[in-house]
């Protein structure tokens, strides 16, 4: 962590956007960290990702569009930050690229997200996915209808794996001790093929359902011996995994899921996780699954 500790955004002029630096901005005031507002441009007209803008083909062009992006992002979160503590930043090349060398050594990056139909979706994809599974960093992601939210007071922590779970039920528990929230712990399972049908036939799926749920419930249950303040519910649910998160988070101030190890040098995010983060209905955070300590719920100073 830097001497003051950096929250990094990315910044392309949408509503999305102006989500996540708001937002990004509240939680550098919170924790005394300074904010980065960086946009990467390209030479090129964009025919897909995370940026809407448009570009004209000239690198001195785009820089300037880029700059005015910067500079009133900077402007918007004036009265949240003061300007020692806002470091907007320009950058040419690969966007993806681009923010993950800029949050490189950033304790957060974070990203909004707009509001599209399923087949945009499909049209123009997404480098918001693909941060989140590549970032060093946790990555936050804030969609674009909450910017005005009011504070509810739960952090909801998605559980897929209860045995490789801990970790991210401790920095969970960390978030909402450093908030003063709520913590749920939630697991979501469903079967659906034939196949599987046949199986949970064979088992006492109640029994099954019962032993799932006390594992879980030992693994916070160990965890929350370091946390006596803080308020915990297990929830067991059956359910669509992606559709169970979000609509849990609904009642909730943050989202945090991690992502699989798998083999992958810094995680793998999987369908439910990308499907939670299009869906989420407040901001979520992406947990790398090599992160000790969850540092935007902790001071930058410590």
């Amino acid at each position: 962590m830097t001497e003051r500790g950096w929250i990094t955004v990315g910044i392309d002029g949408t509503e999305g956007s102006d989500a996540a630096a708001q937002w990004a901005a509240r939680e550098a005031d919170r924790v005394g960290a300074g904010l980065r507002l960086v946009h990467v441009f390209d030479d090129y007209i964009p025919m897909a990702g995370f940026y809407a803008a448009v570009y004209p083909r000239g690198s001195i062009e785009g820089r300037h569009v880029a700059e005015k992006l910067v500079r009133d992002a900077a402007q918007r979160v004036e009265a949240i930050l003061p300007d020692d503590r806002v470091q907007p930043l320009v950058l040419r090349g690969d966007r993806r690229a681009g923010l993950l060398r800029a949050a490189a050594d950033s304790d957060l990056l974070v990203l909004g997200d707009e509001s599209h139909p399923a087949h945009h979706r499909l049209l123009t994809g997404s480098i918001i996915d693909s941060l989140a599974a590549h970032s060093s960093s946790p990555v936050v992601v804030v969609p674009a209808d909450c910017a005005d939210l009011p504070s509810r007071g739960v952090i909801v922590a998605g559980v897929k794996f209860f045995a490789a779970s801990r970790e991210l039920v401790r920095q969970a528990f960390d978030l909402a001790a450093d908030r003063g929230a709520r913590l749920v712990v939630l697991h979501a399972w469903e079967y659906s093929a034939p196949y599987d049908d046949l199986v949970f036939a064979q088992v006492d799926l109640a029994g099954w359902e019962e032993r799932s749920a006390k594992e879980l419930r030992q693994v916070v249950d160990d965890v929350a011996r370091d946390f006596t303040n803080v308020d915990t519910e297990v929830r067991f649910v059956r359910g669509q995994p992606a559709q169970v998160l979000a609509d849990a988070s609904a009642e909730a101030d943050l989202l945090a899921i991690t992502r699989r190890l798998h083999g992958f040098p810094l995680g793998h995010l999987g369908g439910t996780g990308r499907t939670a983060l299009r869906e989420t209905r407040c901001p979520a955070v992406v947990l790398p699954p090599a992160v000790e300590t969850v540092r935007l719920g902790a001071s930058a100073n410590t």
